[in-house]
């Protein structure tokens, strides 16, 4: 049974085609990072951020050039647990 099952686990890996690996990876955070959103730069896209959350009692607002490096003086820090992060634009 247990030989049988492992059998069904290595097919099942191995239907899972090709793995995409990242062209960047953002620097890290002090603790758990999450909800990204992404601003984009009309008038020049490479300039575009990516916005998002580090949520702890001492969470911040981070944010990231298109490479995944933190943008120092952008980040908002000795944020109480911040949560989800939206991008509107024409406000």
């Amino acid at each position: 049974m247990l030989i049988e099952e492992n059998k069904k686990s290595a097919s099942a890996k191995e239907d899972l085609g090709e793995v995409i690996k990242p062209v960047f990876v953002t620097d890290t955070t002090r603790h758990d990072t999450d909800d990204p959103a992404i601003w984009i730069n009309s008038e020049n896209p490479e300039k575009s951020l990516i916005i998002g959350t580090d949520k702890n009692e001492d969470g911040a607002l981070y944010v990231y050039d298109l490479q995944g490096k933190i943008v120092a003086d952008k980040v908002i820090r000795n944020l109480k647990r911040p949560n989800n992060v939206d991008i509107d634009y024409g406000l």
